[in-house]
């Protein structure tokens, strides 16, 4: 009698065993089955909504430099790269009015983002201080000697395209880049989630 109420205990006892392996295993199993057996029902999209750039590019050894001939690291905080010929005309201005607003809508996370005017070398900073300076207070204005920024920013060494934007992590690696025209709303996202996981910048 008891070695049949034994053999019902542990029958039982190996059935909720089976049962809990079988929660915890089933997941894996989907996705092993998802991602190998059934590749077209993975979504297309990923989480970023830029083009992430990989390996990321060093940029702490650009010649980069403010008015004065100072070095200049983008590292520290999140930089968020706009390139401009210099005389920053429509498409800069729509651009950098754009980062502006989106750095606002980040209230007491707006201090981990910088925004980076990259421009010639031999551009008139001052000309563009005085146009730029009330309306983007915040803004660093950024030369770049001997094109090297450009490079190491655009498509297999040319400029980066027109109106183009650039994310470079706090360590100072070239991340993600934004294809001309892109809108606000997804930029702010990919930076609002990269500003929540990063415990740097």
């Amino acid at each position: 009698m008891n070695d049949s109420f034994e053999r019902a205990a542990q029958n039982r006892g190996r059935k909720k065993f089976l049962l809990i392996a079988a929660v915890f295993a089933l997941p894996v199993l989907a996705s092993w089955l998802l991602f190998f057996a059934f590749p077209h029902w993975i979504p297309a999209d990923t989480t970023n909504r830029g083009d992430l750039v990989q390996p990321g590019r060093p940029t702490i050894e650009l010649p980069l430099v403010n008015e004065a001939g100072e070095p200049v690291r983008l590292t520290n905080r999140w930089s968020l790269v706009l390139f401009d010929d210099g005389d920053c005309g429509r498409v800069c201005a729509q651009r950098l009015l754009m980062t502006r607003q989106l750095r606002l809508t980040l209230n007491n996370r707006m201090t981990r983002l910088d925004r980076v005017l990259i421009v010639p070398q031999g551009t008139d900073v001052t000309a563009l201080h005085a146009l730029l300076d009330a309306a983007h207070p915040d803004l660093r204005i950024v030369l770049d000697q001997g094109g090297e920024a450009s490079a190491l920013f655009g498509p297999r060494g040319a400029p980066p395209a027109t109106g183009s934007l650039h994310l470079v992590d706090p360590i100072g690696n070239y991340m993600m880049r934004y294809a001309p025209g892109f809108e606000a709303e997804p930029l702010r996202k990919d930076i609002v989630r990269l500003l929540r996981a990063s415990q740097i910048g």
